[in-house]
């Protein structure tokens, strides 16, 4: 996806070592990096790699001092 959330068709990502270096028109990335590794197909899909952050505050004694008592936890 660009800044306009557009979906990006046709694109490729540079990476080097375990950095994202460059994302763009796989014709420009391939062009200026003659000899790369290519992984995947057409038919690939990148998503960012989602991270679970939901937290359970309830077990820390000082957020509980700060939780309503009608809250139940569950």
């Amino acid at each position: 996806m660009n800044e306009e959330r557009q979906v990006l068709k046709d694109a490729a990502i540079k990476i080097v070592g375990d950095r994202i270096i460059e994302i763009g028109a796989k014709e420009e990335i391939m062009a200026s990096n003659p000899g790369a590794s290519i992984v995947g197909s057409e038919n690939f899909m990148v998503i960012p790699g989602l991270i679970n952050a939901h937290q359970h505050l309830t077990g820390d004694r000082l957020i509980q001092s700060c939780i309503p008592s009608h809250i139940e936890d569950t």
